[in-house]
């Protein structure tokens, strides 16, 4: 028998460290009086979304392409539900879509051309993800600056979310490198 060790983690390991962070939080959640309900109903939209991506990274078929758009545009809304039930700020939706698609289908493409090493799909995720971004940072200064729809004013918002933007940007960026030197 020769098996050859993997650095990936067991999908079991996954599930099973979840559920145990899950009940931690119920817990503390308890102890503390604090409503979690709130706050992990999302994770029943990003959970089965990370599963599909993670499945679609694994495949070596195309048909592991299309899991892995689906699974990057479920997770990314469930990501941004999440961002919505904490912050009560519903009225994103009008521009947060775009991180959705075309965003969201950016990122699989990217993920995908550098698994099958495509510098044709890497390019198509960057540009998509270009695309994404732009919407999204036009509807936020029009929505949020000009018409004011969360009725937070622009306040430090705008730039947590440019923030949290750049930082997921240099983790799939150094994510995609890190995949072309192994």
């Amino acid at each position: 028998m020769n098996e050859k060790k993997s650095n990936r983690m067991n999908p079991t390991v996954i599930l099973g460290i979840a559920l145990v962070v899950i009940g931690i939080l119920i817990v503390v959640g308890q102890i503390l009086n604090i409503s979690l309900g709130r706050f992990l109903w999302p994770f029943f939209i990003i959970v089965p979304g990370a599963l599909a991506l993670y499945g679609g990274f694994r495949s070596q078929n195309p048909a592991g392409e299309g899991l892995m758009i689906l699974g990057s545009l479920v997770s990314i809304t469930g990501l941004l539900l999440f961002f919505q039930s904490v912050t009560t700020l519903w009225a994103t939706w009008a521009y947060a879509w775009a991180l959705i698609a075309p965003t969201g289908v950016g990122v699989a493409e990217l993920l995908w051309g550098s698994k099958m090493n495509n510098s044709a799909k890497r390019g198509t995720g960057l540009n998509l993800i270009r695309i994404g971004m732009i919407i999204f940072f036009v509807g936020l200064v029009f929505f949020e600056m000009i018409l004011h729809i969360s009725g937070f004013g622009f306040g430090y918002i705008p730039l947590a979310a440019v923030l949290l933007i750049a930082g997921l940007t240099l983790i799939v960026i150094s994510f995609v490198k890190s995949g072309k030197t192994s």
